[in-house]
């Protein structure tokens, strides 16, 4: 049994979007799989206090993402799903992230045997964002925040929405939830 932390990276509180069907997807696969699920949602979370330098040259965690470490602490294995909008994840994920990166969460803190995948779902052929964009958002998702804070592995997901039926990607991460992978 695995301790598995999903984090939601949509800004958006409806469960409508196609990054949560593939969240739910492999939330039923890891609970069919007896694995342990925690659910992060980045919309459901008030990142108002992130304004100004402030704000970042603050030393202690806003209050709101408390819970979030909380959650990281506790979890063997992290699926980060994110949309990519203009090239990059959405700016509250990034602010989320990066305010846990900065304040709470060290590399020792997330040290062991911890892994980890960026499920990264774009509107463009897949082929295209690894040639010519370099799959830049998706290695600074994986490189740059989740190896830089202790993860051991990390793993991707490309989810390309133009040829794939969605059902497809249902039975792949509901597979992935299955394996805790």
């Amino acid at each position: 049994m695995t301790r598995i932390l999903l984090i939601q990276g949509h800004p958006h509180p409806a469960g409508d979007r196609h990054g949560h069907s593939l969240e739910r997807a492999y939330v039923e696969g890891a609970t069919q799989g007896g694995h342990q699920v925690r659910v992060l949602s980045i919309a459901s979370l008030d990142l108002s206090g992130l304004r100004d330098q402030a704000d970042l040259n603050r030393e202690q965690l806003l209050p709101v993402l408390q819970s979030a470490h909380e959650h990281i602490l506790w979890a063997e294995h992290i699926v980060l799903f994110s949309p990519l909008w203009l090239g990059s994840a959405p700016l509250m994920l990034k602010h989320a992230l990066e305010e846990l990166a900065r304040t709470s969460v060290t590399p020792n803190e997330a040290a062991g045997e911890r892994t980890a995948r960026v499920v990264l779902s774009t509107s463009m052929p897949g082929m295209i964002y690894r040639l010519l964009f370099r799959a830049r958002s998706l290695k600074v998702l994986q490189n740059q925040i989740l190896s830089f804070v202790g993860m051991q592995q990390v793993q991707e997901t490309l989810v390309d929405r133009t040829g794939a039926p969605s059902r497809r990607w249902t039975k792949r991460l509901r597979d992935m939830g299955r394996l805790a992978a």
